[in-house]
């Protein structure tokens, strides 16, 4: 489930996605957005919302939500970079 939720990040960008279901090991499974597409969820161009057709497919064709809210995590900060070129 990790690797899915890893996976969700790109249409929920620049927020993240987070596992909390405690579930392990593999799994196998299709998940259908068509029946969950509208004609709103098309931005002028026509792109596809896909985080609208996942947050409505989600919960009847797997049983998981999508909650917002604030969960601790990594992330690497570098406040400084000088580029020095050195012997090898």
């Amino acid at each position: 489930m990790a690797q899915f939720a890893f996976s969700l990040e790109r249409p929920f960008q620049p927020k993240h996605v987070a596992d909390e279901t405690g579930l392990t090991g593999v799994f196998d499974f299709i998940l259908p957005l068509e029946p969950y597409i509208v004609a709103a969820d098309t931005d002028a161009v026509g792109r596809l919302d896909e985080a609208g057709a996942l947050i409505r497919a989600l919960p009847p064709e797997l049983g998981l939500t999508l909650q917002k809210k604030t969960v601790p995590m990594e992330v690497l900060v570098v406040d400084h970079l000088e580029k020095n070129p050195t012997a090898n």
